[in-house]
């Protein structure tokens, strides 16, 4: 999640703010962005484990695990969030002191499925109505083809296309050959 600005003399500090961060850490301005969303959602959505992260029982590392999970259960401080939210990051602090940060991973990600309003069924209908293909021109007559979609399509579009391209290629080895 971004962090919301609404008001415009806000947005132009904090795009100050966030240009200068990037240029004295060298890093870019969407690195700077995702820091300061996670920042943003430590202290105000996960603050037992920004504690937890202070006294050096867990790594950032894994408070990005927690957070990038607990994205699921929802946003902003409703009480019905706020209280599944709660109920996650207890149980994944749980996990999060005694694992590496790649194995609490799916720890975390199957705790936060549990406290998530929607289903992962719900959440993958939602997702399916933001399937869209999109062209960018490229360079020397060539574009790039992109197109969000269903992981089980995208995976048989690219066997089909990889096979195809496979064909076309022996074809035209033959062809040269003659």
């Amino acid at each position: 999640g971004e962090l919301v600005r609404n008001d415009e003399p806000a947005e132009i500090v904090y795009r100050t703010i966030r240009a200068e961060l990037a240029c004295a850490l060298s890093v870019s301005e969407q690195t700077i962005e995702r820091r300061l969303t996670h920042a943003f959602e430590l202290t105000n959505y996960y603050l037992e484990t920004f504690l937890v992260l202070s006294e050096g029982l867990i790594t950032l590392a894994h408070t990005e695990v927690i957070a990038t999970a607990g994205r699921v259960i929802g946003e902003g401080i409703g009480a019905s969030t706020c209280t599944r939210r709660v109920a996650y990051e207890a149980a994944v602090l749980e996990h999060a002191v005694r694992e590496t940060p790649s194995r609490l991973r799916p720890i975390a990600r199957r705790l936060a499925e549990q406290y998530s309003e929607q289903t992962i069924d719900e959440r993958y209908v939602e997702a399916c109505q933001q399937r869209r293909v999109w062209v960018v021109a490229g360079a020397y007559g060539m574009s790039d083809l992109t197109a969000h979609l269903p992981s089980v399509e995208a995976h048989a579009i690219y066997d089909r296309l990889t096979k195809a391209s496979k064909e076309l290629s022996l074809i035209e080895q033959r062809e040269a050959a003659q």
